[in-house]
């Protein structure tokens, strides 16, 4: 009996170690698994705090992308509006142009097609090969405007200009007569006034003109100029035109020539300009 007892004591002894073991392990286990869980929470917490702030980013950049296509949109509409109302006036301005310019025509059509009067006879000058002489000394068609004849107190202006149309050459001076010159008021202080030449007929003018250049040659009237005389309407025509080309937007690059014609200005005169 004393030997069973023995044995059981030894059985208990030897199983001891083997509990505690057990139970060590079994809380080693459990504190891992609360490790896990509070690091697995603490992942979760972090990727739901990821999700939230992503989130707020987005709502943020929509927000701002809201605002800028607002501002976009709305700088776009008032460009809009002030390119219209710019485009506007130009319209107007141009319209205001046109029906200007179409009433000049008209006024011009209407001065061409009404007939100027019975024509003067005369017996002796209507057997000239030229047709007939002209008497009026106020007709543009038949005279011409000098500039640059120098001016002295008590001149002869006539002979003036009889001596300029002698320096074009014999070929000028023997088919022109001079009927008529008269000089005008000075309209500048550094200028001398102009002096208006009449001839006998418009055939006589025209060989005046194309002649003209022929005074570059003479050492006296080198500085003088020709050219032909216009009526006041005209002048008129003229002044408005140029006052319509200064309203153009490229109004600075045109000009109107010696012919009432509207062209392009060279680009020296248009730097100088």
């Amino acid at each position: 009996m004393s030997d069973n007892a023995h044995e059981v004591n030894t059985c208990n002894h030897n199983s001891a170690p083997t509990v505690y073991t057990n139970l060590n392990m079994a809380s080693d286990t459990s504190s891992n698994s609360q490790k896990l869980d509070a690091l697995l929470a603490a992942v979760t917490e972090l990727k739901t705090s990821q999700d939230g702030m992503k989130q707020m980013f987005e709502n943020k950049l929509d927000q701002m992308r809201g605002e800028l296509i607002q501002t976009i949109d709305s700088k776009i509409t008032g460009l809009r509006d002030e390119l219209s109302a710019a485009v506007g006036n130009e319209s107007s301005r141009i319209d205001n142009i046109l029906t200007t310019i179409q009433s000049m025509q008209s006024r011009i059509d209407t001065m061409e097609q009404t007939p100027a009067g019975p024509p003067t006879t005369d017996p002796i000058n209507d057997q000239r090969p030229d047709g007939p002489r002209r008497s009026h000394v106020d007709d543009t068609d038949v005279s011409v405007m000098a500039s640059g004849i120098p001016y002295q107190d008590g001149e002869d202006i006539l002979q003036k200009a009889k001596d300029i149309i002698s320096a074009l050459g014999g070929n000028v001076s023997t088919h022109v007569a001079v009927i008529a010159a008269t000089r005008f008021r000075a309209r500048f202080d550094n200028r001398p006034p102009l002096v208006k030449i009449t001839f006998h007929s418009v055939q006589e003018k025209i060989t005046v003109l194309r002649n003209k250049m022929e005074l570059k040659k003479s050492q006296e009237y080198n500085q003088v100029y020709l050219k032909s005389c216009k009526s006041h309407a005209e002048r008129l025509i003229e002044i408005n035109a140029r006052t319509l080309i200064r309203q153009l937007p490229h109004g600075l690059n045109l000009r109107v020539d010696a012919n009432g014609r509207i062209i392009q200005r060279a680009q020296q005169e248009t730097m100088l300009t």
